[in-house]
């Protein structure tokens, strides 16, 4: 019952209830806390205050559930605000096994994460009987040029000498983990060992090499479930996530598409890593062969095989082929960033995308459009004066003219500020 101008009303709600739009209904998963409706649209800043539990200047008008509405079935539970409203960390910690140093290390800047020395000491004490982890890798390895401790992501020199007893380095041994009798250990580089890394949830992936009309989402975050496996949620339609029984990583819809789109049911399969990539703590991140089903940028209705390009490198940084970021000043910058040296892999000045037509002049303007014009600039540099004559009334001098377009045929990539100026 609801009271809508002075006027009682029933309410009849029929069919599923939706908390959010496609684009967020994965986040929407759980008890509802709150449920209004206006009359009319909301300002911003009011649906701001509703979100984060503070007071709003206007009042639901149609419903709400808990004022002036009888339920039916429905389970009430007392919980405090702060359940709701306070913000929740989306950094978790996340277990891998049976990795080297440096495959460790690798994998946990892949994801974007952090390793934290302290938070991998006191993770492996706790649960070494429950994971079977007999020593956790700490970010920490032995720069033989520097002949310094340093710390893998943050660079800073660290002093282990006085956590670890009769340190010694050798050409094999400048790694370090946690161990079972004392705090630190030093052990072989290749060892298989696990490692805790800290993953931000929040942190946006991105899916290239798709087509414009793909129906599958290109956005998406990294998400811990509580079996310690690892998935990614798209933006609403499609999620990234492991086949239990083959290994294979799958895109697989998760609501029914638009039917005059897509007919696709929920979990319908649209892409799935080929077998040759099955291996322990394989990823799809970086370039990975995926081979597709039932998309929109299939030629046909069979599988195709692509490579797609998955990482959470962003607009600032290049990211190289297995997945890893760099700084996107270091592309082509005639030095190999990439462990893969992929940023120096086919750094032209040109784009493959100019088409020179024949007879093409560089000197002179490229012609416009129709009914366009084309602005130039003109520059006319004085060189030397050789005479002057008064009598004549004349100059003889030597200058240069400048002109400068913008020329439509030309496509620069791959260029850089001029550091050394």
């Amino acid at each position: 019952m609801h009271q809508l101008n002075g006027i009682n009303e029933d309410v009849q709600l029929q069919g599923p209830l939706l908390l959010s739009n496609d684009a967020f209904t994965y986040n929407m998963v759980g008890q509802i806390a709150a449920f209004k409706i206006w009359s009319k649209s909301l300002k911003f800043e009011d649906i701001k205050n509703f979100a984060t539990c503070k007071q709003i200047s206007e009042q639901p008008d149609v419903l709400d559930l808990s004022r002036n509405a009888e339920l039916f079935n429905v389970v009430k539970n007392q919980e405090n605000v702060s359940t709701f409203c306070e913000p929740i960390s989306s950094k978790k910690s996340q277990l891998f096994k049976g990795m080297s140093y440096d495959n460790a290390m690798k994998l946990c800047k892949k994801f974007g994460g952090n390793m934290d020395m302290q938070n991998n000491i006191s993770v492996h004490k706790s649960s070494v009987s429950e994971t079977n982890c007999y020593g956790t890798w700490l970010p920490i390895r032995y720069n033989e040029e520097e002949q310094q401790w340093k710390n893998f992501f943050t660079e800073e020199v660290v002093s282990p000498q006085n956590l670890v007893s009769k340190l010694h380095v050798t050409d094999d041994i400048n790694c370090l983990k946690s161990g079972l009798s004392e705090n630190i250990v030093h052990s072989e580089c290749k060892n298989k060992e696990c490692s805790v890394c800290t993953l931000d949830q929040s942190l946006k992936f991105h899916l290239y090499g798709l087509c414009p009309n793909s129906i599958i989402d290109k956005k998406y975050r990294v998400h811990i479930k509580a079996d310690n496996s690892i998935m990614w949620r798209g933006e609403g339609k499609t999620n990234i996530q492991q086949n239990p029984a083959t290994g294979q990583w799958e895109i697989v819809t998760i609501r029914l598409m638009d039917e005059l789109l897509s007919p696709l049911k929920r979990g319908t399969i649209l892409a799935r890593t080929v077998a040759d990539l099955i291996e322990i703590n394989f990823f799809p991140l970086g370039i990975t062969r995926w081979e597709m089903f039932n998309d929109t940028c299939l030629t046909d209705q069979s599988s195709e095989a692509m490579q797609l390009q998955f990482s959470q490198c962003n607009k600032t940084q290049f990211s190289c082929s297995d997945g890893t970021c760099i700084d996107l000043g270091k592309r082509c910058d005639v030095r190999a960033d990439c462990q893969d040296k992929s940023d120096e892999v086919g750094c032209k000045v040109l784009s493959d995308a100019n088409v020179i037509m024949d007879g093409y002049i560089k000197e002179r303007p490229t012609p416009p459009g129709p009914n366009q014009k084309l602005p130039v600039e003109i520059g006319l540099y004085l060189v030397n004066i050789y005479e002057i004559n008064d009598l004549g009334g004349n100059v003889n001098v030597r200058f240069k003219l400048k002109l400068g377009w913008y020329d439509s045929y030309i496509r620069f990539i791959n260029l850089h500020q001029d550091v050394y100026r």
